[in-house]
């Protein structure tokens, strides 16, 4: 599988309010105007702060739902909408996380035993 024409890259990320959202999700979480972030980033810095433990107001959550919406927008742009590659490639991800927390949930113990889940 060859990478995606970085033509394609700049062209989803220059989408209508694609640069708007950026810059004000950049002003809400007080990222100076001279640091250069792209969704992807962003993406990645919310949810570490969220996985490790960092205080996660109801706003970052906004922020992360729109970050995570914007990053979609992008890469099915750039993949377009038949690339049965990269869809072969995001199955296995998604079913071993699928499958993890399946498993993690039938580990925790429930209140009432008696109960089947």
């Amino acid at each position: 599988m060859s990478c995606p024409p970085s033509g394609r890259m700049s062209v989803a990320t220059s989408q209508p309010g694609m640069t708007d959202d950026l810059k004000k999700l950049q002003q809400e979480l007080n990222i100076e105007d001279t640091k250069q972030v792209d969704f992807f980033l962003l993406l990645d810095n919310l949810q570490a702060e969220q996985v490790h433990g960092f205080p996660f107001s109801l706003q970052y959550e906004s922020h992360l739902q729109r970050t995570e919406q914007r990053v979609l927008d992008i890469v099915s742009y750039v993949m377009g909408p038949s690339n049965r590659d990269v869809l072969k490639l995001m199955v296995g991800p998604f079913l071993y996380t699928l499958q993890m927390n399946m498993l993690e949930t039938a580990k925790r113990p429930s209140s009432d035993d008696s109960h089947p889940r």
